[in-house]
């Protein structure tokens, strides 16, 4: 129905301006990569700025000048790149002299959590694969050629996909740096039969592969924000079509310039988008103390901190957090926020400043949290950046899912409730005995069911075991049913 189609259509237009967002930084980071194997080594804030610009205006020009130009430059740049990377691929196994790799076909060290590491990929692909769903009204004979076309490039990219990644696999065992570590895989690949020359022209093809998806996600987020603008959900002015190229210019220079700077002030948000704000900023934090090592220490670990908090004062914070949120929660404040996001008009419309409410409730979790990171240091000794990324947040909305994210009581139990819950399963990961039967390892247990437990809370409990009703308001309940 209407509703689903405007979901749906925002949803895609979301998806495509963050992957353009996405994607802009992989080309620059493929650009400098080829650049360092041809011996200009360069890393300046002012040129990745420069070349994330050169990339978004080129991108643009071609997109704003006719769907035809852009549709040529993509399929060339793709067909040349991945008939580099297969050639490099069977050069290998023929210089190696056989293509058996027994640990790739016997599945060895494969658990599931590679696999849902994996999953989370190709659900991603299926945004770029689907794209072509967005040019029917310009192409000839749609509902023949288009679905025709979004088959062939699941199943064509597919089959290339498995070819090329069992080709790396095999060639990387015993490489050092790993696969998973190398910044050009394919270039060591050739690098191992003599011919480097073809890994520095693949570098360069997965670069301009980089901003042919910059160009395609500007077509197609384009296409769809002007459908929108067709019927009514965008301003007018993006529903304009160029009269020489016949492009729809005013949508593709929208969907690019948002593409630039999409990651603007989050307490102008709200809903999925602030989520969607919320999780890019976690990435680029994250990627910022990876990558500035002359400040941080990327990869490497903390050590040596003084353990100077016991658990005593651990569960002094975490009470003392509790009262806060609660405290907040009912304050004056806190019932305007709640307000506002149940009805912004309303709220408006009563004088509530949604704004600085959500700044001042973002500022207020960002010291929390901060606190408990510095004592989470001085209770451990130690700290990582890959301690607080995304399975500290998969972890956190899965607590707040089962507990019930309308109260402070619901977060409580979720974190009681899943923490339990998880350490018990973590015993199961490490194999155990039944019976006199020692079952297997299944590493990534934990994660599957953790999905598992938001899809049936979400389907069957979708307010969370403590409903929306906090622990002392169940009790005061409780004693007027007895009363009666």
């Amino acid at each position: 129905g209407p509703l689903v189609g405007v979901i749906a259509g925002w949803a895609l237009l979301i998806g495509y301006v963050f992957t353009a967002s996405a994607v802009i930084l992989g080309t620059v980071s493929t650009a400098l990569a080829f650049a360092h194997q041809i011996g200009f080594e360069t890393s300046a804030v002012g040129v990745v700025l420069a070349l994330s610009i050169v990339a978004l205006v080129v991108a643009w020009w071609f997109a704003y000048r006719d769907i035809k130009l852009s549709t040529r430059v993509t399929l060339g740049i793709e067909f040349a790149t991945l008939a580099l990377i297969l050639l490099t691929v069977v050069i290998f196994f023929v210089h190696r002299g056989s293509i058996g790799d027994a640990a790739q076909t016997g599945l060895q060290d494969v658990h599931f959590e590679q696999l849902r590491l994996g999953l989370v990929l190709a659900f991603f692909s299926f945004v770029g694969f689907e794209s072509a769903t967005v040019l029917g009204t310009e192409s000839q004979q749609p509902r023949r050629f288009i679905p025709r076309a979004v088959i062939a490039s699941v199943i064509g990219v597919g089959l290339i996909f498995v070819i090329s990644s069992y080709g790396l696999v095999a060639g990387f065992h015993g490489v050092d740096p790993s696969l998973d570590k190398s910044d050009a895989p394919l270039t060591v690949l050739a690098q191992s039969f003599g011919g480097g020359f073809i890994g520095i022209l693949i570098s360069a093809g997965v670069a301009l592969s980089f901003f042919a998806c910059i160009l395609g996600s500007i077509n197609a987020g384009a296409r769809v924000l002007y459908t929108l603008s067709h019927h009514g959900l965008f301003h007018n002015s993006a529903r304009a079509t160029h009269l020489a190229h016949a492009s729809p210019h005013i949508a593709v220079t929208v969907v690019g310039i948002v593409a630039l700077v999409s990651g603007k002030v989050i307490s102008r948000l709200s809903g999925v988008a602030a989520t969607i704000v919320s999780l890019a900023l976690l990435i680029i934090v994250h990627s910022v103390f990876l990558n500035w090592t002359d400040l941080f220490k990327g990869n490497q670990a903390f050590f040596g901190i003084p353990k100077v908090v016991g658990l005593p004062w651990m569960l002094v914070f975490a009470v003392l957090a509790i009262v806060a949120a609660r405290l907040f929660k009912d304050s004056r404040w806190g019932l305007q926020l709640r307000a506002s996001a149940q009805s912004p008009q309303a709220a408006a419309a009563l004088g509530i400043d949604a704004k600085k409410l959500r700044l001042m409730s973002w500022v207020l979790s960002a010291l929390i949290c901060g606190l408990a990171g510095v004592l989470y240091a001085y209770f451990a000794g130690t700290i990582s950046p890959k301690l607080f990324y995304f399975q500290m947040i998969f972890n956190t909305l899965a607590m707040l899912i089962l507990g019930g994210m309308a109260t402070v009581t619901g977060a409580v139990t979720g974190v009681i409730v899943l923490s339990i819950g998880l350490e018990f399963i973590r015993s199961i990961e490490s194999g155990v005995s039944v019976a006199g039967i020692q079952m297997p390892q299944l590493l990534g247990l934990s994660g599957v069911a953790l999905g598992v437990v938001i899809v049936l809370c979400m389907a069957f409990r979708p307010s969370g075991i403590s409903g929306r009703h906090e622990l002392d308001e169940l009790v005061s309940l409780l004693f007027r049913r007895n009363d009666r």
